[in-house]
């Protein structure tokens, strides 16, 4: 059984969503298992991830098998048809949308080179777009590096002043808060705090099992989050 973690807003949503834990989804056998757990049959839709700020759009793009790798580059994917969506991550973030007016789903994976180009802006626009509210969405913020496990150095830190402070004792190194800078960044195109939900578990530091790029040096697996739209 893959274990999933998942969200209160999603969930009192009646959305199928999920971020999955220790199971490696670098592996078609993963994937495989989570589509029969979750009965899942809406067509898939994924991306090459990029570290970029590129949104694709399910209706512009073609549906693979769910064990499939991604056929077109980009960081977030909009589902306006049926689709099942998704992103992998291993210390980077993870984020699931939706919108209660129009139906509308995303995910995106924000690293932060992704976050400092735009991605989560980007995403959230191109909803509007599509005609989604500020009110009307609500966003989770999955499981990714905490603070205190992301140290970067002041170049990455100067991108995110609200979101990053010195290491005290390590000249030119500061701790990054991810998740704070995704959420500045969705609260940036209009959101509410009261609509944005943070899943607070370490990628790196958890007792979860989950995988960290950053701890295993760059020798780990993927944890996959996904949210389908019927």
């Amino acid at each position: 059984m893959i274990e999933l973690i998942t969200s209160k807003l999603l969930s009192d949503a009646g959305i199928l969503h999920g971020f999955t834990g220790s199971d490696d989804f670098t592996r078609p056998q993963a994937f495989s298992a989570l589509q029969e757990q979750m009965n899942i049959t809406a067509p898939t839709f994924k991306v090459t991830q990029v570290h970029g700020s590129t949104v694709v759009i399910t209706s512009e793009i073609t549906a693979v098998d769910f064990s499939a790798s991604g056929n077109v580059e980009a960081d977030a994917i909009i589902a306006d048809t049926a689709a099942c969506i998704g992103v992998v991550t291993a210390d980077c973030v993870p984020i699931l949308l939706y919108c209660r007016e129009t139906g509308l789903t995303a995910a995106i994976h924000a690293g932060w080179k992704g976050l400092s180009r735009g991605v989560v802006r980007n995403t959230v626009r191109t909803m509007f777009h599509r005609g989604a509210t500020a009110k009307s969405i609500v966003c989770v913020i999955g499981p990714c590096i905490c603070f205190d496990c992301y140290d970067v150095g002041e170049d990455v830190a100067g991108l995110f002043p609200e979101s990053s402070e010195p290491i005290p004792g390590a000249e030119g190194q500061y701790y990054l808060d991810l998740a704070q800078a995704v959420e500045v960044s969705l609260i940036g195109t209009g959101l509410s705090t009261s609509t944005i939900e943070r899943v607070d578990i370490c990628t790196s530091c958890s007792d979860r099992g989950l995988h960290s790029y950053r701890k295993s040096k760059g020798d780990c697996g993927r944890q996959y989050a996904f949210i389908c739209r019927e």
